[in-house]
Parts: structure tokens; C-alpha cells; sequence
């Protein structure tokens, strides 16, 4: 039993080489007969770009700021004396023109009309008073001469009897009659002198009296004029609250006059800012070509600032400076003064204030509506009358603060740009580009550093940076 089931177990032990043989044959046949696939060459695909050519222009640094217009100088009227308005100008009323010298409103003179007969009075009595302290003068002095002519004559007539009583020729109670009539002409003569010392001081009173009295007399009169207001300068208007027949108190405001031939601007700017336009230092900076990046976009690396040294005396041959008014479609520009800096800077925004001075055409009607009037919000654009050296290039070619280039293999590569100003559709460039570069115009967001591209040029319009249209848009 046992050696028939070994020679059953040997013969399938060799039943699986059949297959496996059959299998090799196939695998190999197969192999013999597959042909060869073909291989595909991998080529980069060059995408068409228009390009502009990079060319220097005039840049001037400028900045835009905004602030509201108000009258140079406003003059307010009070009511300086008490009393019942009797008469007001026809057009007393807010936003009129009134000329110089006419009368806007007159009080009730009659009390005062009063008051100055009343205090010229008192100046005839006091001048009077005066007068009569000098004739008294006149007049005891005069006597002052014949009571010490009697006193010399009495003297002598008591010398006389002092010698007769020696003598005795005369009686005694001659002599002490004569003695007493002698003593009561020096008393007088002693009451003159010192009536004469007193008058001086008298008289400075009296002086003084009449100066008092001179002075109510003007401050009478005075208070007279006062009850007639008129319009110190030529202006409009505002803020009337007084009718006729209404009473007014003393130091009541009445309206206000706004002279507004000369119309003040007041923007405010950080430092950096007017150092573009006062004292800006820029330098162009070309591209290294062993730098793959150009510096940075900030203006420090490329500018000195000084600004502590800059005074409002000289700002109007530094810069140049225009206020323009927007209201719907309508836009009107003035040419303005820069007069002065604010006192201090802004503690919450850090900026500093220039205060700009427009005149508006005189022959100009200032209740036209082509007038810059107080309360208008208007833009103020302060540009320099130095200017750079820069590179033009369009805000839409722009890839945030960098441009594409393409290089000499047409291949294209991302710059980053150090930039000074930016002007309507315009950016002025001053670090990060060459003359000549080829810049991509309006970049797509599929373009990447190191695409091949076919550059195709297209006409850029030269672009003037002098701000000269009130509708330029200025961006620090």
C-alpha cells in the first residue's frame, strides 16, 4: 500500500510544469511581437505680451490734501450802546453784498444826542470855574499891592506915634489904636498871600475838571456815533438776528461781515508728505544686473527729509499750489498762496497744517457763483517747482509695487519698483527699472517669473506731471 501511494504522490508533484511552460512560451511571444511606443518631445509655449519701453520724463513731486475755505477776514459787529434800532439797511440779510461805508443799522440817538448837550454843559461850567479862579487870581493880587501899600503906610504912622508917646506928644491910647489898626492890615495882608498860595492847586483842580469833562463830552459824542453801524469793507453778510424796532443791549452780537476777496484754505499733510514738495531729494537708482531685486518702495532709502529748517516765509517760490472746488459736474480751480504753517502738529493725526491764500477775481461779482466762498470743501494740490528724474510708467501695468519685465532671451522676470509719486493713471518711478526695459502692459494673473513670452509693443502717450488739470488725482 504504502509504495503504490509514493509513486501516486511523485507523478503530481511535475503536473504544474505544463502550465508554467505554457505561460514562459506566451509571455515571450508577446515581448517579440510589442512594438516600440513612440516618445513626445516636451516644448514651453511661448505667450504674447504686449510691452512698453521704458522712458525718463519730468516728474514734480506733488501731494493733495483737502480743507475747508473761510474768509480771510471776518469782522463782527456788537452793539457798543444800548437803545431801539429805529432804521436797518435794505438787505440786511445773511449772503449780501454791502460796499464799504454804508450804514447796515442805526440805534435811537435821542438820549444820547442828549447826553452830549448835557456833558458839553458840564464843559462850559468847568472851563467857566476855570476862568473864574484865574480873575480871582488877578484880582487878589492886585489887592495884595494896595493892602501892603496900606501896611507901609500904617507901619510908618506907628513908628511915628511911638516916638511922639516917647516924647510925650501923643497919648498912649493913640499909639495902641495905632498899633491895632497896624496888626489888623499885616493880618490881611497875610490872609492875601495865603489866599494866592492856595490858587495853584485850585486851579489844577479845576484843569483837571475841565479835562474830565472835555473827555464825557467825546465819550458822549462817541457813544453817539456808535449808534450808527456801518460796513467797515466790502463783504457779504451773515449770521443776521436783528430786526427793525427790536431793542439791543450793549455788546449784543449783530451779524457778521465776511470780506471775501481773500478766501484762507487749510489742509493738513504728514511730514513726509511736505518733504515731497519742500525739500524732496530724489535720486534714480538703475538696476544692477547682479541684483535680482531693487530696494525698497519706502521714500528714506532715497531721500533726505529736513524739515525743521523749512519756513512758511519761503513756501511760495518752493511750490506751486492750486485750490479746486467740486460740486457735481461743475469744477473750478483757483490758483493760490501758501502763507503759513499751522502752530503745532495735529496730537491725534500727526499732521502738519499749511494754510493756502486765495484771491478771487475782482472783477469777479462776489455773489457770482464762480467765487470760492467760506464753508466750501475744496482740494488743495501743492507741487514743487523742482523736478525730478524719473521713470513713467502706467498704474495698470502694475503688479502691486512691481512691474514684468522681459529680458533679453524674451523671458520674463517681476521687479519690484521704488516709487515716488503716482499721478492720474501714472506712476513716477525712481528705483527698480532701466531706460529702454520692456515693461508688460496690463499684466494677467496667469503670467509667472521665467514665462517665455513674444513681445509685442504698443505706443505709450507721454505723460506731464505738472498737475496743471484741476482734476488730477495726486496720490503720497
Amino acid at each position: 500500500m504504502t509504495p503504490v501511494r509514493f509513486r501516486w504522490l511523485l507523478s503530481r508533484r511535475w503536473l504544474f510544469v505544463p502550465p508554467l511552460l505554457i505561460g514562459v512560451t506566451v509571455v515571450a511571444v508577446l515581448a517579440s511581437s510589442q512594438k516600440e511606443l513612440p516618445r513626445a518631445e516636451t516644448t514651453q509655449e511661448t505667450k504674447p505680451v504686449h510691452v512698453v519701453r521704458a522712458a525718463f520724463t519730468d516728474v514734480y513731486p506733488a501731494v493733495v490734501g483737502f480743507g475747508t475755505a473761510k474768509a480771510k477776514r471776518t469782522w463782527t459787529a456788537t452793539a457798543e450802546v444800548s437803545g431801539q434800532v429805529i432804521a436797518t439797511h435794505p438787505y440786511l440779510r445773511s449772503g449780501r453784498i454791502v460796499e464799504a461805508g454804508e450804514t447796515l443799522l442805526q440805534i435811537d440817538r435821542a438820549d444820547y444826542e442828549l447826553r452830549v448837550d448835557q456833558r458839553t454843559a458840564e464843559l462850559s461850567q468847568a472851563k467857566a470855574q476855570l476862568e473864574q479862579l484865574k480873575l480871582n487870581v488877578q484880582s487878589d493880587e492886585a489887592s495884595l499891592e494896595i493892602q501892603q501899600d496900606l501896611l507901609a503906610v500904617q507901619q510908618d504912622d506907628l513908628v511915628r506915634l511911638e516916638q511922639l508917646s516917647q516924647r510925650s506928644v501923643a497919648s498912649q491910647s493913640e499909639f495902641d489904636s495905632a498899633k491895632s489898626a497896624f496888626l489888623q492890615q499885616q493880618q490881611a495882608v497875610q490872609n492875601l498871600l495865603n489866599s494866592l498860595r492856595s490858587y495853584p492847586a485850585q486851579i489844577k483842580s479845576a484843569e483837571a475838571g475841565v479835562r474830565l469833562a472835555d473827555l464825557r463830552v467825546a465819550e458822549a459824542r462817541r457813544d453817539l456815533e456808535r449808534t450808527t453801524i456801518v460796513a467797515p469793507f466790502r463783504g457779504v453778510l451773515a449770521d443776521v438776528s436783528i430786526e427793525q424796532d427790536q431793542y439791543v443791549a450793549l455788546n449784543q452780537s449783530l451779524f457778521d461781515v465776511l470780506d471775501i476777496s481773500t478766501m484762507e484754505v487749510e489742509a493738513h499733510f504728514s511730514i513726509a508728505q511736505l518733504n515731497r514738495v519742500i525739500d524732496h531729494r530724489f535720486e534714480f537708482q538703475p538696476v544692477s544686473e547682479s541684483e535680482p531685486r531693487y530696494g525698497s518702495s519706502k521714500l528714506s532709502s532715497s531721500m533726505k527729509r529736513r524739515y525743521a529748517d523749512a519756513t512758511a516765509g519761503g513756501l511760495s517760490d518752493r511750490m506751486s499750489t492750486r485750490v479746486t472746488l467740486r460740486s457735481g459736474d461743475v469744477c473750478m480751480s483757483f490758483p493760490a498762496t501758501p502763507i503759513r504753517f499751522s502752530e503745532s502738529l495735529d496730537e491725534q493725526t500727526r499732521t502738519l497744517g499749511i494754510v493756502v491764500e486765495v484771491t478771487n477775481d475782482p472783477a469777479m461779482p462776489l455773489d457770482g457763483a464762480n467765487t470760492l466762498r467760506p464753508g466750501a470743501y475744496c482740494e488743495i494740490q501743492l507741487r514743487s517747482d523742482r523736478a525730478i528724474h524719473a521713470i513713467s510708467v502706467p498704474r495698470a501695468n502694475l503688479d502691486e509695487e512691481a512691474v514684468f519685465i522681459v529680458d533679453r532671451d524674451n523671458t520674463l522676470k517681476r521687479r519690484e519698483l521704488e516709487i515716488a509719486m503716482t499721478l492720474r493713471d501714472q506712476v513716477a518711478v525712481v528705483g527698480g527699472l532701466n531706460e529702454g526695459d520692456l515693461i508688460v502692459a496690463r499684466p494677467s494673473a496667469s503670467l509667472m517669473p521665467g514665462d517665455l513670452v513674444d513681445p509685442l509693443p504698443v505706443e505709450s502717450r507721454p505723460v506731464d506731471f505738472r498737475i496743471e488739470d484741476p482734476g488730477a488725482e495726486v496720490e503720497p
